[in-house]
């Protein structure tokens, strides 16, 4: 089962998300960049789960200040599994990648049954570093009552690193 790009999984009551007929598990389920929502109680039962962001990249930008910062120049959203009530996962692998996962009540994840023995689970924020050197030269004219005055020379801009998070989310109301 795949929702992507924006999609949106939506129920006014329950949701479920399993095998064929709404028994057993689904071989896998990837939330990339969409959301899977329920007032009500969630039961999600797949091999492998996947809730991600699909895309996310940034640039750095210097100011007249000469202060960096960053800039995002893409993003595809954060994957949500958000759930009014209860939310119970069964699966092998739990995957949450800068992402949000949340009950209003209790989350219950559980890596055993018949069929999906054992379990991992992944929560995973990005944390991002910008590094900035900058060497070049510069000219300046200043004008006055004598006449203008050229300078010029070369400058060497100071190292500046930041760094940043985008955070992968798991809460609950209830019990975790």
């Amino acid at each position: 089962i795949e929702n992507r790009n924006a999609a949106f999984l939506y129920s006014l009551g329950d949701l479920s998300i399993g095998g064929m007929g709404g028994s057993g598990s689904a071989a896998s389920l990837i939330n990339s960049s969409a959301t899977i929502q329920a007032q009500g109680n969630g039961l999600i039962s797949a091999g492998s789960i996947t809730n991600m962001r699909e895309l996310f990249t940034w640039d750095d930008v210097v100011t007249m200040t000469s202060v960096p910062d960053h800039i995002v120049t893409a993003d595809g959203g954060e994957g949500r599994i958000i759930i009014g009530g209860n939310l119970d996962i069964t699966t092998r692998a739990l995957a949450n990648l800068y992402s949000t996962k949340s009950a209003g009540g209790s989350l219950n994840i559980n890596g055993t049954s018949a069929d999906l023995a054992g379990g991992t689970i992944t929560n995973t924020a990005l944390v991002g570093r910008l590094t900035i050197d900058r060497t070049g030269r510069y000219r300046s004219t200043k004008s006055g009552i004598l006449g203008d005055v050229h300078k010029s020379g070369p400058y060497s801009f100071y190292s500046a690193e930041d760094t940043f998070t985008v955070p992968a989310v798991t809460s609950a109301g209830g019990t975790v």
